[in-house]
């Protein structure tokens, strides 16, 4: 290709170039610092200078491949005024180049649809989602050169990795994204206002104080199991944050699975109402909502629901929660992304018993159902209902 393009970029795009002779680039980074973005522009070029290429990119949930990945890519070959809606098929998430050369978006829920993937080059977005099989089995298969971004949220197993002699590890903060607006800017640096840890992660991208994460425990599931005694609902309210309904299935051998159900700010109460509807929420089952506001739990009363106040010791809920084996189903985004994040608040390196207000509408709504149900002995759901039963349908999930 002979044509010079303009691609406006930031720093992290040059460190990618600057490093093009190593097998592992490992982008290490806070919030807003462009990391997906940078990685995505430096894919396109490759595949506009190289003919016959694959490459791969993978997320764990293809849900936010959708949402996020596929959407900036989109925007990348727009602004540079290469995109042909015609060469994406968007059922199988492949965009090709008139070189021949493909881009495939996929998915990471199962390991075993990674087996066999061949690539010249792979780029693993939000790396600390992957487990370590799933990577070895990319790695393998992958000709050339393999990105990994993450947030240094949490321990990353693939340390080992990073400190190769083919590897590298770049790191990048909102600062090295010259296109932030100052607004944005202004929302990062406030974190060292709410809690340092928040602020090490996701301003400075850097790792956290150790232990801080509340769950670390929880296990992913795709199908519900036979042996479901009990449904409850949790339910927590919020305008400008998410109000948030999640469904859990407590089995007889006292495991929990959880299904993010309703995450939706800007909600009126009769909005809440119609979508209790839309999504069936059945009228005879519990559902323990927020008790600050009686108002919202009368109205729905009155439409029917069962519903009543939460118990509200947050400590002993979350002690509760992780003294139980819960499994969230793959696809609860929020829920899983809130898990990750939620904290425990920190000052001058002691850790507080008290958790940070942020990150928490889901993780909150299933305390409530859990914990608030923990001496329930009835409401017991016919086990043979279940057995056919599917999951809740979720018309606006991606």
């Amino acid at each position: 290709m002979n044509k010079e393009l303009e691609i406006k970029h930031t720093k992290v795009l040059t460190d990618i170039l600057n490093n093009q002779n190593k097998r592992f680039l490992f982008l290490q980074g806070g919030s807003r610092s462009s990391k997906t973005y940078s990685t995505l522009q430096y894919l396109i070029i490759k595949c506009l200078t190289e003919d016959n290429i694959i490459v791969n990119i993978i997320r764990k949930n293809r849900a936010q491949l959708t949402k996020h990945t596929i959407k900036d890519f989109i925007d990348i070959l727009n602004t540079i005024k290469l995109y042909d809606d015609n060469m994406f098929n968007k059922t199988n998430l492949i965009y090709k180049f008139n070189n021949k050369s493909i881009i495939r978006f996929i998915g990471g829920e199962d390991p075993e649809k990674l087996r066999g993937i061949k690539s010249t080059y792979v780029y693993i977005n939000e790396g600390t989602e992957l487990s370590q099989e799933s990577f070895m089995q990319i790695n393998i298969r992958c000709e050339k050169q393999l990105l990994i971004d993450f947030n240094p949220s949490e321990e990353f197993w693939m340390k080992d990795y990073i400190n190769r002699p083919d590897a590298v590890l770049l790191h990048s903060t909102y600062k090295d994204n010259s296109f932030l607006p100052k607004n944005q800017i202004e929302e990062i640096e406030y974190l060292i206002n709410v809690d340092e840890n928040y602020y090490k992660v996701y301003a400075l991208g850097i790792p956290p104080i150790p232990t801080t994460r509340i769950y670390s425990h929880f296990k992913s599931y795709n199908n519900l199991p036979n042996n479901i005694k009990e449904i409850i609902y949790g339910l927590d309210f919020g305008y400008n944050h998410a109000t948030a309904l999640v469904k859990t299935y407590h089995t007889e051998d006292n495991k929990i699975y959880v299904e993010e159900i309703i995450y939706q700010s800007n909600l009126t109460t009769p909005d809440l109402i119609t979508l209790l509807k839309e999504y069936n929420i059945e009228k005879h089952i519990e559902i323990y909502a927020d008790g600050a506001r009686p108002e919202i739990i009368e109205d729905i009363r009155r439409s029917g629901y069962n519903i009543k106040a939460a118990k509200k010791n947050v400590k002993e809920g979350i002690d509760y929660i992780k003294s139980k084996e819960i499994f969230i189903h793959n696809n609860s985004i929020n829920l899983f992304t809130e898990a990750k994040k939620y904290s425990w608040k920190t000052y001058k390196d002691i850790i507080m018993d008290e958790p940070i207000k942020l990150y928490d509408d889901a993780l909150d709504a299933m305390r409530y159902a859990i914990y608030s149900s923990k001496d329930n002995t009835q409401n017991y759901i016919n086990v043979n209902k279940l057995k056919k039963k599917t999951l809740t349908k979720r018309p606006d999930f991606l």
